[in-house]
């Protein structure tokens, strides 16, 4: 396996919590497990810690690093403004052909999750804001909230890993601003936008502290 390949699968792995926060990982079994030397994993490694994504302590250990609860609310802070007044614009301006292509997202949510495809329904929650970003040529900002964001996706995927309702309470959601962007006079959209962004952070007290191991607040 080339030495890209190992970075990108343990990326992979660690982005999808198959190494879960905290946890140790071990150049010598990577590369036995890999059939390889040590070397290209060593630099795997190397690359893995400029990601921010494991902490290597030299003759100690290497650890994946924890969700970072500072950074994850940082980056939903600017999501939170910027999506706002995203919605705002969309509000004003949406036709019959978006209005109809948000109801299909929403009917192609439903289907995955009545097949419990909550990887599939993940990509599709992101398709879900990336078109309505699109509606007013705004997806390359979209596109640019998700570089490198990698606490918050990891943190998505813990949700699924440990709380197995949080999906079915986003397509409610997801329901909820459809209905508010087709009818102004429904209710506060800002507000619903807003706690949209923040819910699975701000629902989940309990559930971090159960698993306080895997978070640091700075």
């Amino acid at each position: 396996m080339k030495k890209d390949n190992i970075y990108d699968t343990l990326k992979s792995d660690i982005l999808n919590l198959k190494y879960l926060p905290d946890s140790k990982i071990k150049e010598i079994e990577i590369s036995e497990k890999f059939n390889i030397s040590r070397t290209p994993v060593r630099e795997s490694f190397k690359k893995l810690e400029q990601d921010g994504l494991i902490l290597i302590k030299p003759k100690i250990a290497t650890r994946v690093s924890k969700i970072n609860l500072k950074r994850l609310f940082d980056r939903l802070y600017i999501r939170a403004s910027i999506e706002s007044r995203v919605f705002s614009e969309v509000r004003n301006t949406i036709d019959e052909l978006n209005s109809f292509k948000l109801k299909l997202e929403i009917q192609k949510q439903e289907k995955l999750l009545k097949a419990n495809d909550v990887i599939a329904f993940l990509e599709a929650d992101d398709n879900f804001h990336r078109l309505i970003y699109s509606f007013i040529s705004k997806e390359s900002i979209w596109d640019f909230l998700q570089q490198n964001n990698y606490d918050y996706y990891r943190f998505r995927m813990f949700l699924l890993k440990f709380n197995k309702l949080h999906h079915e309470f986003t397509l409610d959601e997801h329901k909820n601003l459809v209905d508010l962007l087709l009818d102004v006079k429904k209710g506060d959209l800002i507000k619903s936008v807003e706690n949209h962004v923040y819910k699975g952070v701000k629902s989940s007290n309990e559930l971090i502290s159960k698993y306080e191991n895997m978070f640091i607040s700075n």
